[in-house]
């Protein structure tokens, strides 16, 4: 595990940054994603109940309307025939 206490904690930066961490992960422990997002500046963490390290595969719609905004995640899924 690197450490992250060179990291200004609380430092304002002009980006959000967001961080997704299944709480059943096993392979990366959810107290690693909670770590992190307490030395990230600005960062938004979501913690996803009852998803584990391959969480994307079924949370990516959501994942895309966070990042670009008004965006619809289910319907770009829709048109891109990757229905989750």
């Amino acid at each position: 595990m690197r450490d992250l206490s060179q990291v200004q904690k609380g430092n304002s930066y002009k980006f959000s940054v967001y961080l997704w961490h299944g709480k059943e992960d096993v392979s990366v422990p959810p107290s690693m994603g909670q770590y992190m997002a307490e030395y990230i500046p600005n960062c938004e963490a979501t913690s996803i109940e009852d998803a584990g390290h391959f969480w994307i595969f079924e949370h990516l719609p959501e994942m895309l309307e966070k990042l670009v905004g008004d965006y619809d995640g289910q319907e770009f899924m829709r048109q891109k025939g990757l229905g989750l």
